[in-house]
């Protein structure tokens, strides 16, 4: 089941999970060295988080339809088109343009300068019934783009990833003690 998690209740979790939690309340332990305990929580609960968004399976991700949100951009040699993300997409599973058959896995984008040279010719181009993704090189961990063979007016479907802040985490509930600490040198030293 998906869950949107807030920073606090991440944070919750966190704290249970590497044994940083109120176990008395009888008395009380102050600590001052300086150590940012929250701060080093947070800075590994979101790396681990973005580390399962590039890596994980679907399941564990609960991705979301965005093809409302993506905009047909410029016309591509060989009758394709450029479809323009939503800011913060991290992932792509899948994409069907209007008039294709069905939704296609999108290739990396290594795989571009191979697709493109297939679109140039009428035997090996792409078409309703077998359409072509490829990402575009992603900047920061971040996909801005992508390229779609046979062009279309809009995108049917798009199923990705999309990372909005650092405020919220949205994934499968499954996949929460993968993002957490699983001691106290996980919190430590990250």
């Amino acid at each position: 089941m998906q869950v949107t998690l807030s920073k606090s209740a991440i944070l919750g979790y966190a704290r249970r999970a590497g044994l940083l939690g109120a176990a008395r309340s009888d008395c009380a332990v102050e600590y001052t060295d300086g150590l940012d305990v929250e701060g080093a929580l947070l800075d590994g609960i979101r790396s681990r988080y973005l580390a399962l968004i590039d890596v994980g399976t679907r399941e564990q991700l609960a991705p979301d339809d965005v093809a409302a949100r993506v905009a047909v951009g410029e016309s591509l040699p060989g009758g394709g088109v450029r479809l323009t993300l939503p800011s913060g997409t991290r992932r792509i599973f899948d994409v069907a343009l209007d008039g294709w058959s069905y939704a296609v896995e999108v290739l990396p984008a290594a795989e571009a300068p191979t697709v493109m040279s297939r679109q140039l010719n009428p035997f090996t181009r792409a078409c309703a019934e077998r359409p072509v993704a490829v990402l575009e090189a992603p900047s920061g961990g971040e996909i801005r783009g992508l390229m779609c063979w046979p062009a279309a007016a809009a995108a049917r479907t798009l199923t990705a990833v999309v990372v909005s802040d650092n405020d919220r985490y949205v994934l499968d509930e499954s996949a929460i003690p993968l993002i957490l600490p699983s001691n106290l040198t996980d919190i430590l030293l990250p």
